[in-house]
């Protein structure tokens, strides 16, 4: 997904999370939704509610992490 010029690559922790219970499922949706409107700090913050799951392993950690950086970097460039 392309947000303000920069890939935000929301695949991979849906692939990562692809056997997670299906809160997280919700959740990860939400993020899709956000981005599509610009909205940052509700993607970030859904990324963290994902990371605080006791469900989550360290290795879907990675991923998720990999994705807010990128989010990060959407936040930041200039709007188109």
């Amino acid at each position: 997904m392309r947000v303000r010029g920069v890939t935000v690559n929301v695949d991979l922790p849906e692939k990562a999370l692809q056997n997670a219970p299906y809160r997280v499922h919700i959740i990860l949706g939400d993020v899709r939704y956000s981005l599509g409107y610009e909205e940052f700090n509700a993607a970030l913050a859904d990324y963290q509610k994902i990371s605080q799951d006791p469900a989550v392993t360290d290795q879907q950690k990675i991923a998720i992490a990999q994705a807010v950086e990128q989010v990060k970097q959407a936040a930041s460039a200039r709007p188109r």
